[in-house]
């Protein structure tokens, strides 16, 4: 009698062995913290780009929050306070963001090991068992640290299969990641000029300067298009030079007289070919 086969049985890996083998505690899709606590996976989803990044407490300024149960005081990471910051309005003011963003700036500061672990088993679980396809390292925030680029060029390294980008005010980190493939680093600030974003006329005077340099430069359709996501442009995760229109304060750009010369440039063949 001829044996039969035998099918060989597999074991699937869960999430939880996934991250455990990162030697992080996962449990619901909350990890568990140095501190104690039990917290979100660090890298949040972007309903607006479709993709999913990573935030910090914004600004220099001195945020009042919780962590850990404990009221405390603790600096934003950025190197200048923006006057029309977003990442210090709106959102991200309501207590359960500035709680959320607390606990990744104190891990970002503190415990740096287990961020980066834990990241990278994120990034690399992904969706569906896939690699995240892309990262915006920063939704709010910045490079504050020389240690803390380098951890950010280990978390990039690690993960050769996902599109990382970022934006920056801090110098030490405009150049920090030329060497590594995968990531790209629009610079906020353009010497001479000023901020990558401002109302209309100021991005389109710029826009025409850089452009006339030979400086290849993109203007975000954010503005124009509602419909316009960062997983569909691609132009954050390869070129230097991006330009926004000003958001996150009481400007109404609709109401501005060079609007209209503003979306035909954002619309223009040229504009367009860099996403």
């Amino acid at each position: 009698m001829a044996a039969k086969k035998i099918k060989k049985a597999t074991k699937r890996v869960t999430k939880a062995d996934f991250f455990r083998a990162y030697g992080v505690e996962l449990k619901k899709d909350h990890i568990q913290a140095p501190w104690g606590e039990w917290v979100p996976l660090p890298l949040t989803w972007g309903s607006k780009t479709l993709c999913f990044g990573f935030s910090t407490l914004a600004g220099t300024k001195t945020w009042e929050a919780v962590f850990n149960g404990d009221s405390i005081r603790i600096s934003g990471t950025c190197k200048c306070q923006c006057e029309h910051c977003y990442g210090c309005s709106g959102r991200y003011v309501m207590p359960s963001v500035i709680k959320s963003n607390t606990w990744r700036t104190v891990a970002a500061r503190v415990y740096q090991e287990w961020l980066e672990k834990t990241i990278v088993a994120q990034i690399n679980w992904g969706k569906n068992g896939h690699p995240l396809k892309c990262v915006r390292v920063h939704i709010t925030g910045d490079f504050f640290s020389p240690e803390y680029i380098a951890l950010w060029r280990r978390i990039i390294s690690a993960c050769p299969d996902t599109e990382f980008w970022t934006y920056t005010k801090n110098p030490d980190a405009e150049n920090a990641f030329d060497d590594i493939d995968n990531m790209n680093v629009v610079k906020s600030i353009i010497p001479g000029y000023g901020f990558n974003f401002g109302r209309a006329g100021y991005v389109i005077n710029l826009y025409k300067e850089l452009t006339a340099a030979g400086i290849p430069t993109h203007i975000c359709r954010c503005g124009i298009d509602k419909n316009q996501h960062c997983d569909s442009c691609g132009a954050c995760r390869k070129l230097g030079r991006v330009l926004f229109l000003e958001h996150g304060s009481d400007y109404k750009p609709k109401k501005d007289p060079d609007f209209a010369e503003f979306c035909r440039i954002c619309d223009s063949p040229e504009n367009t070919a860099l996403m």
